[in-house]
């Protein structure tokens, strides 16, 4: 670490001599606390208030006038919004960021020690600039007032009400204050400054303006998209701690940490680099908080079941990370939408007693009603009910040998839910006092939960600094890397203020009033990259993404032309941990003997579809067929896909072709009944696909493509030895013809045709023929028939024949070197079952989009990093 002037000096000059007067004063809190755990390093005794932020210096002289909290300061405002209903406010009022910008707004004003009533008289007087400025200047005085009567300020009322005491009483003990990195000093802080000069030494050191460290070595890397510039720098890291270098050596600076930081932090975890974040989180979001706020919209929702849904699965529930909640999961969301918790008892009740612990769950969850009562209660009545909601969050006691990530896990969820009880204090205080309803309070405690940052603490040495710019400032290492040198992201462009534009905040400044101008802001953001890329010592690394998530190029930081190196292109790299322990080898089948004789007795009988899923992928099949994994139910939106369709159709088409009756009375009723066991929403896309359906089907019934058939059977189960393989399906439809042969026929509901009869691995066809023959006939034809599309008067059909004249069309050649040869296939793809090949290794990748294992074997990926390595 290394702070930009000579406090530091001074500090340790001072605890040397044993003077108990000097004072170093920092910009952050984070800055402070570098400082006072370096000099405890170096071995000495540090006073508290020694270092500290100018908030923490003026304690002494504001006893009594406690700062008001960002969340509770946003309440306020909201409020005032409310009660004096502006109609310039109208149509925004309601959005959670508008009262955040009012609120921001107010203190940049108060921070140029512009109050209420200089306000007032400014837009009075300048009129034209500020359309918004009446309105922006009532709802000002209303928060004054509030804060007055709370007995609570702001950062720069306390300022300057120190000013004003230090200016009566002076220091006391303190004689000399050495202030360290401002990058300005706005008029409240000038006036306090003022008045410490009037009874001690005061030195100011404003950040610097060096040139950086001679002899560093600098490269631009791009990436093709961010996530490969997170690796990248992962992979570096790596390389550097095998040459020796320590973590601790190493910063991360980021302009953009709502982007880059949750990024490097999954990255980092993948490859075991160590790192500490020094950023901090909206409480709402930690899970803990996240599984009480989502328990009591629940609630007050009335049970929706995917709200309830959602809570549950969280993992501070207790249960949101078990099988029998999987369980659970999938069978609400076949039945969404829906509503109640006795409707949610009833479903696991189904479970039986290996469940019961869902209903201890739900039981728990349905004590939050007494909530929600048709009474009022004070403010403190309320938040003394909501802080006893942290009891519900199920935490996960640590044990001994845990991880460090495990460690701070357990940290912050009692870190989050000691901040969540405070929040519910803070929600209260922003009432005047009046009885409220549940409602109303737990609005306003929702917002304090989302404007409450959450810092949890890290005193790990040897990790990765991963800091904001302005954090950089008090930093110097070995290696940093600055990544998202974007347009927009580094630098920042100012966003025109809603309530101050660019002439008003000009108007303001001529007035003595020193509010943020566009050009401020600019110079800023290459100061903060000029100190960015002038923290490392020896090895400095730009980098930037070349593509967004669009695919659409993205446009270089501007302020890279000043540096002439030449880019840098991110390597492939595959997940290598930071560690002593080696990965294990990749698994391509599995070898246990015990397992492998489970295999054999589960796959005793094969199924078509299950040969043909293992011929394209044996890791598809190994998921579908031996894990008998299943995918998420669809969204009730969802529900009438292509499994359902073709269900629909199957089923008609099965009682239809015996007795060839009227088949839209037919089908209206198995759709109906089809629709009602899969939860199918009424709706316009049910409906219009209830239409193609029915056309469809009227399509099949007027056909005459196929010729007569003198009996037809349909659903024909067979179970056949193939190969030495039993193998056990349904044919769809067997047609006897006046000749004696027969014709079997399997219905797609599918557009693609040619694909069941160009595709090598496609077995149902003649297994199917083969099955027939077995059963008695003599098999002319095995056709598929496209049931979805085609023409008006066209229904079309794929397949092979051995020479039907009856039949129309071309098809290709039923042979027995057809059948010999998808009966070879069947031996061998049995055969390499029961041997345990489970690698993902797919036929043709063309499928893989569809697969619901995608995201699990990650085939395409390994291909691209062994491809690139």
């Amino acid at each position: 670490m290394k702070l930009l002037g000579g406090g530091l000096e001074q500090l340790r000059g001072a605890l040397a001599r044993g003077d108990a007067s000097f004072r170093l004063i920092v910009p952050t809190a984070t800055m402070a606390e570098h400082v006072r755990n370096l000099i405890a390093r170096e071995g000495f005794l540090l006073r508290p208030g020694v270092v500290a932020t100018l908030s923490k210096f003026i304690e002494p002289w504001i006893v009594g006038l406690p700062q008001i909290s960002g969340p509770l300061l946003y309440l306020l405002v909201d409020e005032a919004v409310r009660r004096l209903k502006r109609p310039e406010f109208a149509r925004v009022a309601h959005l959670p960021g508008f009262g955040v910008a009012l609120a921001r707004m107010i203190e940049e004003l108060s921070a140029a020690g512009c109050d209420p009533p200089a306000l007032a008289e400014f837009v009075a007087e300048t009129g034209a600039p500020v359309p918004l400025g009446a309105a922006f200047a009532a709802v000002y005085r209303e928060v004054e007032i509030e804060l007055i009567a709370r007995g609570v300020g702001m950062r720069a009322t306390r300022l300057r009400r120190a000013a004003a005491a230090i200016r009566r009483s002076g220091t006391g003990a303190v004689k000399s204050v050495w202030l360290e990195g401002f990058y300005r000093i706005n008029a409240p802080e000038r006036e306090l400054i003022d008045a410490l000069r009037k009874h001690a030494d005061v030195t100011e050191t404003p950040p610097s303006g060096e040139s950086g460290n001679p002899g560093v070595r600098t490269e631009l890397v791009t990436a093709p998209v961010i996530e490969r510039e997170a690796d990248e720098i992962a992979r570096r890291i790596q390389e550097d701690v095998e040459a020796g270098r320590e973590f601790r050596e190493i910063g991360v600076i980021l302009r953009n940490p709502d982007t880059y930081a949750p990024l490097l932090a999954a990255t980092f975890e993948r490859f075991g680099i160590p790192a500490r974040f020094y950023f901090s989180s909206p409480l709402s979001d930690h899970g803990a908080v996240r599984y009480l706020t989502a328990a009591v919209d629940a609630m007050l929702g009335g049970w929706d079941h995917a709200r309830t849904l959602a809570a549950m699965r969280m993992e501070a529930s207790g249960f949101g990370v078990s099988g029998a909640m999987d369980w659970f999961d999938f069978e609400i969301r076949k039945q969404l939408p829906g509503r109640g918790i006795e409707a949610l008892r009833e479903i696991v009740t189904k479970g039986g007693e290996s469940r019961a612990y869902l209903l201890r769950l739900l039981d728990s969850l349905a004590d939050l009603e007494a909530l929600r009562v048709d009474t009022t209660h004070s403010p403190k009545e309320w938040a003394a009910r909501t802080r006893a909601l942290s009891a519900r969050a199920r935490l996960a006691r640590p044990q001994d040998g845990i991880s460090w990530n495990e460690v701070a896990v357990s940290r912050g969820q009692a870190e989050a839910l000691r901040a969540f009880e405070a929040a519910m204090d803070d929600a209260a205080e922003s009432f005047p006092g009046e009885h409220v309803r549940f409602e109303e309070f737990w609005r306003r405690a929702k917002a304090v939960l989302r404007l409450t940052p959450l810092r949890v603490a890290d005193h790990r040495r040897n990790v990765v600094h991963v800091m904001s710019a302005h954090e950089a400032r008090q930093w110097e290492l070995p290696v940093v890397f600055v990544c998202g040198l974007l347009e927009r992201q580094f630098p920042k462009h100012a966003q025109p203020d809603p309530f101050f534009g660019d002439r008003a905040r000009q108007a303001l400044n001529a007035r003595g009033i020193a509010v943020r101008t566009p050009a401020e802001m600019d110079e800023e953001e290459a100061l903060l990259f000029h100190i960015a890329v002038t923290r490392a010592t020896s090895e400095l690394t730009l980098s930037y993404p070349e593509m967004d998530a669009r695919g659409e190029r993205n446009l270089p930081s501007l302020f890279l032309d000043r540096f002439a190196v030449e880019r840098v292109a991110a390597r492939p790299v595959s997940t290598r941990r930071a560690s002593p322990h080696p990965r294990p080898p990749g698994i391509g089948a599995i070898r246990d003997e015990a397992l492998l004789k489970v295999l054999a007795g589960q796959h005793e009988v094969m199924r078509p579809t299950g040969l043909e899923s293992f011929l394209q992928c044996p890791f598809q099949f190994f998921g579908s067929y031996t894990l008998k994994l299943r995918p998420a139910p669809p969204r009730p939106e969802d529900r009438l896909d292509f499994r359902v369709q073709g269900t629909i159709v199957h089923r008609v088409l099965a009682e239809w072709t015996p007795a060839r009756p009227p088949i839209e009375p037919l089908f209206d009723r198995i759709f109906e009944e089809v629709c009602e066991k899969e939860h199918v929403p009424s709706g316009y896309r049910r409906e219009a696909l209830r239409q193609q359906l029915l056309q469809d089907l009227l399509r099949i019934a007027a056909d005459d493509k196929l010729p007569d058939a003198v009996a037809s059977e349909t659903e024909v189960s067979f179970e056949e030895q193939i190969g030495g393989v039993m193998v056990r399906g349904r044919i769809d439809r067997v047609d006897r013809l006046a000749s004696g042969r027969s014709l079997v026929v399997d219905y797609k509901y599918s557009l693609q045709m040619q694909k069941y009869v160009k595709n090598d691995n496609s077995l149902q066809g003649p297994l199917y023929a083969i099955a027939a023959e077995r059963l008695g006939h003599d098999v002319a034809a095995m056709l598929y028939c496209g049931v979805r599309g085609g023409t008006r008067d066209n229904v079309l059909y794929t397949g092979w024949t051995d020479g039907l004249s009856e039949l129309k069309g071309s098809y290709l050649p039923l042979t027995q070197e057809w059948l010999t040869e998808a009966t070879s296939k069947v031996e061998a793809a049995a055969a390499e079952i029961r041997e345990g090949r489970v690698a993902p290794k797919p036929f043709s990748t063309a499928p893989c989009r569809y697969c619901d294992y995608r995201d699990v074997c990650r085939y395409e990926a390994e291909e691209a990093v062994t491809a690139g390595a």
